[in-house]
Parts: C-alpha cells; structure tokens; sequence
C-alpha cells in the first residue's frame, strides 16, 4: 500500500498525517497526530527542544493511529520562513515554428534563476505564469502550441536554511527524514482554489493561532506572501486576561460564542475543573472577540492593498486555518472589516470527518501537502492545476 507522510509545522501546532489514495483522487487520511507547542513568531525559529517534543508526539500518535511506520515526512515550510522572487525570461530562437514541449519550459525556468538568490535561503520551487507566445498572445499552457518565440515569468519560491537546517537536525534525532520541504503557499492555492477560478489573481489568508499570512496567488505561482504577528490564540488570551480565567477556559468559550447569536444580554455558563462553574455575560465576550477581530481586520486590508498590484486589487479572497474559523460568524465579522467577500474554505469541507469546522480548517495545509505528495509529486517535477509546472529542487 502506497502512503505519504506529511509534517505541518505552523505557528502554534505540529501535525503529523499519514494518507493514502482512495477512488476518484480522493485522500483517504490512515492517522493524524496533533501536538500543541509555544511555536514561532515572524520567522523567529522555534525552540528546538519544543519543536522536537511536538514533532515526536505528532508522528507517535499519527502511527498509533495509522498502524503505519513513518520514516520519512514531507515538510511544510510556513511563510514566515519562505521569500518570492518574481523575475521573467525570454526564448527568442530555436522554435522556428516548431512546437512547445516540456524541455522548452525548464529552459524558461533556468533561464529566470536569480542570479543572487536571497543570502540565507534554499530554492525550493521555480513555477511559471503569465505565457506570452509570440510577442502579444497570452496563453495558461504553451505546451504543444507552434510558437516563434516564448517568454514567461517564474516565481521561485525559497525556504530560509536556518529553518530547514533545524527541521533537519530534530528529523534526524528522530531517526527520520525530510523529503521534500514544500512551501505550504505553493499546495494550499492549489488545493484551496477551484481550477476554474485558478488562471486569476487571488488572495489566501492562512489565520492560524499565532500568526496569520496572507498570500497572493496566480495560478500555481506564489506572487508574494507576508506573515502578521496575529491569531485565534490572541483573542482566547484577552478572554483569559480580561476574565481572569485559565487559557483553556478563554479558548472554550472564544469556539462556544457566536458573534452571529444576537441574544448579548445572555450569560455563556463554563465549567472549570477545580473551581466550578463560572458565568461570563454574552456582551462581555462579544466586546473582546470584536475588538480584536477589529485590529487584524484594519491590518489585513492594509497588507492586502500592499500585496496585490492596482490591476488585482478586486482579487477573491479566500480564508483557511483555524484561527477565526473556529469562532462561528468570525469569518464573516473579518469580511465586514476588510469590505470585500470571503470564501470561507473550511465551511465546506466535510465536518464529520474531523470534528467542528475551526478544527477542520486548521488541518488544511496538512491534507493539501498529502494531496499533493500523493498525487502530483514526483521525479523533482510536477504537473500542476490546471496547466503549469512546478519544479521542485530536492535537497
């Protein structure tokens, strides 16, 4: 039985899953292992002996469930630890009316390689967007087309070494392997984004509990990504602060409260071991969670204005992590604040494969990563959704 091992390593959890094919080109997830750690903040390495801890709970509870032995993992390198040079290159001659093949493309792709990659960080992925065949003509996929000449830009995505070379070291006191690291941007687009609506500008908030990152995306093509030093995990603890109560407690009744419920004048009851129940007015909550959700709303549209050019500034936006999923009408609330629709991703997954939507969404880099180690990597190359290709640079 063919299975693939992933590794989500994110801003307040490690998660370990173990997948395999099912019919259709569906995943069939065998285990997964979830660890809690502190975690990193704006690309500040984690520690490793905490890294080291999660990572090993993760991967013992994901075979455990699994029944399966792990000993090598795909890595996910978040965004904090990853950096997207955008440059072009051209082939004038050599076509003569000939067709597009492959090889034509990986010549773009090496043609376009900075040739001062940024100090302190790894090529990990090279992809091609935006085609022009002879000179005006703009086309998704080349391949096959008689051209006289090809241009394109590539964006390489790179992965910081000091997180690698860390990752590494605790894999490897584990007695396991990394192979590949893939930058979580590059599988989230093309397992969040529907292929019909993928040949457009789009923007990608990961909100998980410590950090949120916002990426814009064309296609397969990683454009530009930035990281806020802002989560889910900020609002359980003004809870907890505000209503001197254990963090668990604050993170309860964050996921219990709706901010679409209009009953305010209400009180939430929560049981706390040790010291009983404890009542907490409805009105109260709404005014911690809302000014929160107020400041990372004034800052996500600042960051999305400063991401995405004048001809994408109307791009869809789409929302994963579990970091405001996990609040019900929080998603909505941040819509409100940023004055555009968001495509709330984890409301249509299927919940009863992994408990309550917030939890689902926080999984989604994981299944994305499983998706496509299973189904599109391979050799260093693969064929991306819908037409382009991403060249994987393997350690």
């Amino acid at each position: 039985m063919k299975f693939s091992a992933v590794l989500d390593i994110g801003s307040s959890k490690v998660i370990a899953a173990a997948v395999t094919s099912a019919p259709k080109g569906a995943l069939s997830v065998r285990g997964m292992g979830i660890c809690p750690y502190r975690g990193y903040r704006l690309g500040m390495l984690p520690s490793k002996k905490e890294l080291a801890s999660a990572i090993a709970s993760a991967v013992e509870l994901c075979e455990e469930e699994s029944g399966l032995k792990i000993r090598s993992v795909c890595v996910g390198v978040p965004v904090p630890f990853t950096k997207a040079v955008v440059s072009s290159a051209m082939l004038r001659s050599g076509f003569g009316g000939a067709k597009v093949v492959e090889a034509d493309i990986d010549r773009i792709i090496m043609l376009s390689a900075p040739k001062e990659p940024p100090e302190g960080f790894e090529l990990m992925h090279s992809t091609p967007f935006d085609f022009v065949v002879n000179g005006n003509k703009a086309v998704s996929d080349p391949v096959g087309i008689r051209v006289s000449s090809l241009e394109a830009k590539v964006s390489h995505i790179y992965a910081d070494t000091a997180f690698t070379k860390l990752v590494r070291e605790v894999l490897c006191e584990l007695h396991l392997t990394a192979d590949p690291f893939i930058a979580s941007s590059v599988v989230c687009s093309s397992y969040v984004i529907p292929g019909e609506l993928r040949a457009s500008d789009a923007v990608i908030i990961d909100c998980g509990g410590n950090h949120c990152d916002v990426m814009h995306v064309l296609g397969d093509a990683v454009i530009d990504s930035l990281a806020i030093a802002m989560g889910g995990n900020y609002i359980s603890n003004d809870i907890s602060l505000v209503l001197r109560l254990p963090t668990d407690a604050g993170e309860a009744l964050k996921r219990r409260f709706s901010l679409t419920d209009e009953k305010k004048d209400d009180y939430d009851k929560l049981f706390i071991p040790y010291e009983g129940y404890v009542r907490v007015k409805r009105s109260l909550l709404s005014d911690i969670i809302t000014a929160r959700l107020d400041e990372l709303g004034r800052y996500l549209l600042e960051n999305i204005f400063e991401l995405l050019p004048a001809s994408a500034i109307n791009a869809p936006v789409y929302m994963i992590g579990g970091g405001i999923s996990s609040i019900p009408g929080g998603t909505e609330y941040i819509s409100d604040c940023i004055g555009r629709p968001i495509y709330d991703y984890a409301a249509h997954l299927d919940v009863g494969c992994g408990g309550e939507r917030g939890n689902v969404a926080g999984r989604i880099t994981a299944l994305a990563l499983a998706e496509f180690m299973l189904n599109e990597y391979g050799g260093g190359i693969r064929a991306a959704k819908p037409n382009n290709k991403i060249m994987v640079t393997k350690p």
